[in-house]
């Protein structure tokens, strides 16, 4: 089986295409337990309060960005916890406005495509030239020099990113950026704030527990860039969902998800096999993603590649089989 996106691929981006939203009438036959499982596997994104939220404020500040000539831009940051589904969220939002440029200027007959947006993983470096350096090579650019500079890469991506119609950068797990210093003789915040400043398009950061982060806490050395980037930062916060609400019932956005779920799988003996309704399954899966949807919905994929497989009803022993860290 090969993988189907890699988002720090720009290849990746022009040949991905969207999962089908319903189910085919026919998979396969009820022996090609194969189809089923892949079928499970490409399910499509699942709109979530959080979606909403994400894309809201991506698209507030891309609008707050691109309409003031002047002044200081400001950036996004995703701050939730880990297997969350936060790089989900935001790609998310990437994929359907680059799809959207791409469709629009296919029917202009125009070639090549634009770059509209661009992903960096900051584990690749520990520094803001690193995170500079593979947005250049996210968009096929050569290195500017044999041993570039941040001052390099800045302005060689300064000149070359409105051309390219490149308009957003996502830094993902920004957490992962904690070393200081380096042959810049920069710090960490002064490097991130020299991409927002420096380059005419929106960032967004995503990562876990960033309000901690040398990048937005005072620590006397950086206390007034990680100021700034702070009070430029449209700050989206995802904290776990609640598993109950007011009156003690499950809460509606778990029911909601299960459904969408439950509502896309499909297994080799039909609706019957699917028991994730039951008030056993939910109650079991709720109780043990700790308020993260991300968890839930990876663990009622594998659940249901597992009812699939095994020829078991989808249902509590279904999960209690796939449960995350289990043997």
């Amino acid at each position: 089986m090969t993988i189907g996106f890699q988002p720090n691929l720009l290849d990746d981006w022009h040949t991905n295409s969207p999962a089908p939203t319903r189910p085919p009438q026919v998979i396969g036959e009820l022996g090609e337990v194969d189809s089923f499982v892949h079928y499970v596997y490409a399910m499509p994104f699942i709109h979530t309060p959080d979606a909403v939220r994400v894309r809201r404020a991506i698209e507030e500040i891309q609008s707050f960005n691109a309409t003031r000539p002047l002044g200081a831009r400001r950036l996004v940051v995703i701050d939730g916890p880990a297997h969350f589904g936060k790089t989900t969220l935001v790609l998310h939002t990437a994929l359907a406005q680059a799809r959207a440029v791409w469709a629009q200027e296919e029917r202009q007959e125009r070639s090549p495509h634009s770059i509209p947006w661009a992903y960096v993983n900051a584990t690749s470096g520990g520094e803001g030239r690193s995170v500079a350096g593979a947005i250049a090579g996210f968009c096929h650019l050569p290195p500017p020099s044999s041993r570039p500079t941040l001052a390099q890469y800045l302005q060689q991506l300064a000149h070359t990113s409105k051309p390219m119609g490149l308009h957003t950068v996502f830094v993902d797990d920004i957490h992962a950026l904690r070393s200081f210093g380096g042959r810049d003789a920069r710090s960490l915040a002064d490097s991130i704030k020299a991409l927002v400043t420096g380059l005419p398009l929106t960032l967004v950061l995503a990562g876990i527990e960033l309000r901690r982060h040398p990048l937005f806490v005072d620590n006397g050395r950086d206390r007034i860039t990680a100021a700034q980037l702070l009070n430029r930062s449209h700050w989206v916060r995802l904290r776990p969902w609640p598993s109950h609400d007011e009156a003690g019932h499950i809460h509606e956005d778990w029911l909601r998800l299960i459904a969408h779920v439950s509502e896309y799988v499909a297994l080799p003996r039909g609706h019957k096999q699917n028991r994730l309704h039951t008030r056993a399954a939910i109650d079991y899966l709720v109780s043990g993603v700790d308020g993260r949807p991300g968890t839930a919905i990876e663990w009622l994929l594998r659940a249901a590649a597992w009812a699939a497989t095994n020829d078991k009803p989808l249902d509590r022993s279904a999960l209690v089989a796939t449960k995350p860290g289990a043997r």
